[in-house]
């Protein structure tokens, strides 16, 4: 059949045309070693080992689309620079995406050496569900880190399902009750995906009697108290929350902007 037709095909009520096709998705043929090489070509290898403990993987070897390689070398390559830089990456939905920007993220993260704890990373989404997919993928990459490279990050999140307080009159109405437990609205657990209960520690843990996962507060600074007291090294927060928290003396240093305000 001729698949141009629908292009002069008569006008529909309300003109909408559809094209149905196959997602097409870029090949992944470029393995962990190669990947690390050709990303880190005229590069510090201080990068190095984080970059290995972050393709680690304990079933199939990871592979990388080219995208990925050059993204990575791109934003590493610009690293330091004195001048303002930018990175676009463009690829479809399930492409990788998320790590062609994490890994070479968290691997600087992972190179700097502070003794004080500070926002080193913004990451802006346009919708709180995205907010929710990206920790869950960000808390996965911390752990590989930690587990192959011995280095700790800490991730925060920062939009209305996040609590004040661990207290439970500071929880927002998000926080559900089950078996007399508070449940995480924005977070499963990252084993099995049951529900995560708030933990006496200020921590998460799986609700599951079968899974003894839990997301610790050396992980996950789960509350605005805490992370006003001790910034996340990484921060996801929507657009809009940014716009009002900027604005305030009392957060606006965990999302980037001055000093945190002294009493």
């Amino acid at each position: 059949r001729d698949q141009q037709k629908w292009r002069s095909a008569p006008t529909l009520v309300s003109d909408y045309r559809f094209v149905a096709q196959k997602r097409r998705f870029p090949k992944r043929d470029v393995p962990a070693k190669k990947f690390i090489e050709e990303a880190l070509t005229n590069k510090s290898q201080e990068f190095k080992a984080p970059l290995e403990a972050l393709t680690k993987t304990e079933g199939e070897p990871l592979m990388f689309a080219p995208f990925q390689v050059r993204s990575t070398e791109t934003i590493l390559r610009s690293i330091g620079s004195s001048e303002p830089t930018a990175t676009l990456v463009s690829a479809g939905t399930g492409s990788g995406k998320t790590k062609a920007v994490y890994l070479p993220a968290l691997a600087h993260l992972a190179s700097i050496s502070d003794p004080d704890p500070w926002t080193k990373m913004l990451a802006l989404y346009p919708r709180n569900e995205l907010i929710k997919d990206q920790l869950r993928a960000v808390l996965l990459e911390l752990r590989l880190l930690k587990k192959y490279s011995g280095k700790s990050l800490t991730v925060g999140v920062w939009f209305g399902d996040t609590p004040r307080k661990t207290a439970e009159e500071s929880l927002p109405k998000s926080w559900k009750k089950e078996r007399g437990r508070r449940v995480c609205p924005f977070l499963k657990c990252l084993s099995c995906e049951s529900n995560l209960y708030l933990s006496n520690d200020g921590g998460l843990e799986c609700s599951s009697a079968n899974c003894s996962d839990a997301v610790k507060k050396d992980e996950l600074i789960l509350t605005r108290n805490q992370m006003h007291g001790t910034a996340p090294d990484v921060l996801l927060t929507s657009v809009e929350t940014l716009n009002r928290q900027i604005n305030n003396d009392w957060s606006k240093h965990v999302f980037g902007v001055g000093l945190k305000e002294k009493k």
